[in-house]
């Protein structure tokens, strides 16, 4: 849960965004994240430069396939 949130606080994305990435959306190779029109709440389509420690993050705890981080709990 930790490395959520730091992704969260270097990212500055919302939580309902960061629930919607997947892995396929993130490419190793120039470190970048691509936000697709559907995860984001303004409908932008946009590759969002990840800074070291947010690639850190994705590096060390996220699975090779599927969701980054899996949807955050939410209480009723």
């Amino acid at each position: 849960m930790r490395a959520r949130y730091v992704f969260a606080w270097e990212t500055g994305l919302r939580p309902s965004t960061i629930s919607r990435l997947l892995m396929s959306d993130y490419n190793r190779n120039t470190k970048t994240l691509h936000v697709r029109c559907y995860a984001d709440k303004a409908r932008f389509d946009r590759d969002l430069p990840l800074t070291p420690r947010a690639w850190n993050v994705i590096e060390s705890s996220a699975p090779s396939a599927g969701p980054i981080f899996w949807a955050a709990a939410t209480t009723p």
